[in-house]
């Protein structure tokens, strides 16, 4: 019999499913516990990650929960009614990491869980986060904590404890909105303060239509600031560096096509100069990573030596290139972060771009860059 417990805190909820019940498929308790969390807005803010599905009954199993077939078949039927998993179930601990396993195939690949994500429940992410009335920028923060949260291994679940800016009174301020970021022409970001012991890898970038490292430094700020580029641990510095390619690449890249030909076949990453004892990426660390990353495609081959190394580093690289674009993009509006490309070889280029400036940019006439345009729009999930 389905049952539901509550932390004194009053929003935390347990819902323990027994053997029975998933013997039966039957879902309709799980269902009637949560279906009080999509009655109104509140109940739904409220609710944030704050659900413990409780799967009774099999702790002397050797198996993984989601290595039990009956077990997978429950959580597969109760998936089909419910695909809110990633809003509702808490992050601290494996609960989501067992539906998600349970629902995709047992030998999956990479390609499936990011159709699964793509198609079920990251629109219903945006689904139940639109009918609690957060805003675009709160429904990228789950979103990435939720994709943060499968990268991560069973000894992270527990700690450190979820980020204050994703609780629901921080992602929906009373106070009136303020510009988030400011035209200060006259101030330069400190590239140390920002990017730490990764700025020693700027001069490690090549690129003959290089743009100022300055753009850089401003990129990585802007990510940073939505806590979406970490560096605390070995495995997430590995992560920083394949992100600092991704940026190397989209301002690279959009050069190279908005002033050259066939641009885009032109250019690979330079991971190979980028591994190496840190600050580069260390050999151990990109094995670790490999084997720890469900969205990982580079076949786990450390004895393939440096060029398993270097694919390794590109695949990553090209995964965090089709997130960072996509979230800049957001974050900044496709109007800046074109006007910021466009300008950052231009000497004395200044970030953020005054608003001034990114409007005779794009409201001026674009003939002849028509062409990097679309293919900025293009670029990301």
């Amino acid at each position: 019999m389905v049952r539901e417990e509550m932390s004194s805190g009053g929003d935390q909820q347990s819902v323990v499913v027994s053997p029975d019940e998933i013997r039966a498929r039957d879902i309709s308790g799980v269902l009637e516990a949560l279906s009080p969390l999509l009655s109104d807005p509140d109940r739904a803010r409220r609710g944030l990650e704050s659900v413990a599905i409780v799967v009774d009954g099999y702790g002397e199993r050797a198996e993984q929960l989601w290595q039990i077939p009956e077990v997978r078949s429950y959580l597969q039927r109760l998936d089909e009614q419910f695909p809110y998993w990633f809003y509702f179930l808490d992050k601290q601990g494996p609960d989501l990491f067992t539906v998600v396993r349970s629902v995709l195939p047992i030998d999956f690949t990479p390609d499936k869980l990011g159709e699964r994500l793509k198609d079920w429940w990251l629109p219903a992410v945006e689904q139940i986060t639109g009918f609690a009335e957060f805003d675009e920028d709160a429904t990228d923060r789950i979103i990435q904590r939720s994709l943060t949260y499968l990268r991560q291994s069973s000894e992270e679940w527990v700690a450190p404890a979820p980020p204050t800016y994703v609780t629901p009174v921080e992602l929906l301020p009373e106070e009136p909105d303020e510009p988030e970021y400011e035209d200060e022409p006259d101030e330069r970001l400190d590239p140390v303060a920002v990017m730490g012991d990764l700025v020693e890898l700027l001069g490690e970038l090549p690129g003959r239509t290089r743009p100022g490292d300055d753009l850089l430094v401003y990129l990585w700020s802007v990510l940073k600031e939505k806590n979406l580029v970490r560096h605390q641990t070995q495995v997430e510095h590995v992560r920083a560096v394949a992100s600092l390619l991704a940026l190397h690449r989209l301002k690279t890249v959009f050069s190279l096509v908005a002033f050259e030909e066939d641009a885009e076949r032109t250019y690979s990453f330079p991971s190979a100069e980028l591994i190496d004892d840190y600050p580069k990426a260390e050999p151990f660390w990109i094995g670790v990573h490999a084997g720890a990353d469900a969205t990982f495609d580079a076949l786990i081959d450390p004895a393939g030596g440096p060029d398993w190394l270097v694919e390794a580093l590109n695949d990553l690289a090209r995964g965090q290139y089709d997130e960072i674009v996509s979230m800049l993009r957001r974050l900044l509006g496709e109007n800046a972060l074109f006007a910021a490309l466009l300008t950052a070889s231009s000497e004395g280029a200044v970030y953020p771009v005054p608003e001034d400036l990114v409007n005779e940019i794009t409201d001026g006439d674009l003939e002849g860059l028509t062409g990097v345009w679309d293919w900025l729009r293009e670029q990301g999930r």
